[in-house]
């Protein structure tokens, strides 16, 4: 599951025209779902470092192209 929507995430960040279709912008509000239950982060701990999840920082970048009024 996580893979399809990292994929569809990956995808639309090097073509933004894919936020149009429906399957994209479910993804994209599917992870911030994810996000707000604290399921999955952007950063995490990884050892002594932090690992940042690129893909789900492009998803939180992704949600406002196509948000009205910041509703997502």
């Amino acid at each position: 599951m996580l893979e399809n929507l990292k994929h569809n995430i990956e995808k639309a960040w090097d073509d933004t025209y894919l936020l149009k279709f429906k399957e994209i912008q479910r993804s994209v509000r599917h992870v911030i779902k994810l996000l707000d239950k604290g399921t999955i982060r952007v950063a995490e701990p990884d050892g002594g470092e932090w690992k940042v999840n690129e893909w789900v920082k492009k998803s939180s970048n992704n949600v406002f192209p196509y948000s009205k009024n910041g509703n997502h």
